[in-house]
């Protein structure tokens, strides 16, 4: 990671305050330099992550003995650097690995700051096959915000999935409408989301009228379409990258809660109906005569 020499003094000034190094490992990806809380505490350093050997969120923590505030000179020099290799291990099985690259820089005037300069396997979870089927054609554009946003680039994230969900206002809304059929929606919500899906864009949609959703699709008990409108709706032009990293990472969350829980829908209905599609293909058995 090279700091731009114009630029050097502000961004460790700025850098963003860290409380917990579960916080650092789970939340930033690499390139962001953050100024961590913790680095004199005694704290566990452990993170929940992705396993790659189970394909689930599991609890991590450190494989090896290499703690990131060891071995330190007392004496803070300017821009003095050392860089620290971590790995976790999945707590669950055992086998699932995870390293992180880190930089550390000693301030004289501002104390520590760290970076990740890297991380394998890469920052966040893995895109679900879920959020591809609900985006239709544009899982590319989805995919490549999902990999800026994982390099730390917060604008050109929060551009791809905006234009995801506006290009894809349809498709979303074909979803939602079929689900809240399913889940028997009175004739007032469904009729909310088709009038909501007949404006051209997925924010003006949303401007006249917020139509309210089945309870089964509310996330933490809010209206998904709600906390999408209101990401959309912030001027991002204002934004810094920083700020527009952190509402990407937001919208993004809540795309793939919604694929989530859609998916679950939809699955269940498929399944109901290919259990009657065959059962109602099975000969009837015959009477036994007496």
């Amino acid at each position: 990671m090279t700091i731009a020499l114009q630029d050097e003094a502000e961004i460790l000034k700025n850098a963003v305050k860290v409380k917990t190094y579960r916080d650092f490992l789970e939340k930033f990806p690499p390139g962001v330099w953050i100024n961590p809380q913790f680095w004199e505490k005694q704290q566990v350093i452990k993170a929940s992550l992705f396993c790659t050997k189970e394909q689930e969120e599991r609890m991590f923590s450190l494989g090896n003995d290499v703690k990131l505030n060891e071995s330190f000179p007392h004496k803070m020099i300017s821009l003095e650097s050392e860089f620290r290799v971590l790995k976790l291990k999945c707590k669950n099985c055992e086998e699932g690995e995870k390293y992180y690259f880190i930089k550390i820089i000693h301030l004289k005037d501002l104390g520590v700051r760290l970076c990740k300069i890297g991380e394998y396997p890469s920052f966040g979870p893995p895109m679900p096959p879920k959020v591809k089927k609900l985006v239709g054609q544009d899982r590319k554009n989805v995919l490549k915000g999902y990999e800026i946003e994982k390099q730390g680039y917060g604008i050109g994230a929060f551009a791809y999935y905006r234009r995801v969900i506006e290009d894809q206002k349809d498709l979303f809304f074909d979803e939602i409408i079929r689900v809240s059929k399913g889940l028997k929606a009175s004739e007032e919500i469904i009729s909310g989301l088709e009038d909501a899906k007949k404006n051209k864009q997925f924010k003006k949609g949303l401007e006249t009228i917020v139509p309210a959703v089945p309870e089964a699709l509310k996330i933490n008990g809010h209206n998904p379409l709600v906390l999408i409108h209101k990401a959309l709706s912030i001027g991002v032009h204002s934004y810094s990258d920083e700020n527009c990293l952190e509402l990407a990472g937001q919208l993004r969350t809540v795309l793939f809660e919604l694929a989530e829980r859609l998916s679950i829908f939809l699955k269940d209905d498929r399944e109901l109906a290919e259990a009657v599609k065959k059962l109602s293909q099975t000969p009837s058995p015959t009477k036994e005569r007496p």
